[in-house]
């Protein structure tokens, strides 16, 4: 049996409502953090630097490969010695290859976060006076998720990061 407490909607509705109010109430701190995050997710020089290293170790090792297949075709080369060198080069090839992708889904990722991240400024701009009613439209901009630990160990994360407990 589950041992998450239950809430009403009416309930976790009014939750937010109070945890909303605690971040408009330190609005000028929590946008200043927020312009910290946006500086640091659109800084993508080191990212950048590492995809153009891999990009340069792609394309030699593209070459390599091409030289390696050339001369096994023009001469008589131990078959072993050659599927052994061509692995090693393959090899080598698919961990650049992974390393760039991997680059383009922490920028991805980056873009997905900052987007989020808009979307709550935005939101937090907006809303000028404390909530006194639940409004759907803002829960979807402002909330990532909700995550019931205990009765009262609610914690509501934003999509700027921020945790807060209820």
């Amino acid at each position: 049996k589950c041992s998450t407490p239950h809430f009403s909607e009416q309930q976790l509705e009014q939750m937010f409502v109070d945890v909303f109010n605690r971040i408009l109430k330190n609005r000028a701190e929590v946008l200043a953090n927020c312009d910290t995050r946006r500086r640091i997710l659109s800084d993508t020089t080191a990212l950048d630097m590492e995809a153009e290293a891999l990009q340069v170790q792609l394309d030699t090792l593209t070459e390599r490969i091409r030289q390696c297949v050339d001369e096994n075709a023009r001469s008589t080369l131990d078959q072993a010695e050659y599927h052994k060198k061509y692995e090693l080069l393959t090899s080598k090839f698919e961990k650049a290859r992974e390393g760039l992708e991997k680059i383009s889904r922490e920028r991805i990722e980056r873009r997905v976060r900052q987007v989020h991240l808009d979307l709550f400024v935005d939101s937090l701009e907006k809303t000028e006076e404390l909530l006194t009613v639940f409004d759907l439209g803002l829960w979807y901009a402002v909330i990532d998720n909700v995550t019931v630990h205990a009765k009262d160990d609610i914690r509501f994360t934003f999509r700027d990061g921020t945790v807060m407990r209820v």
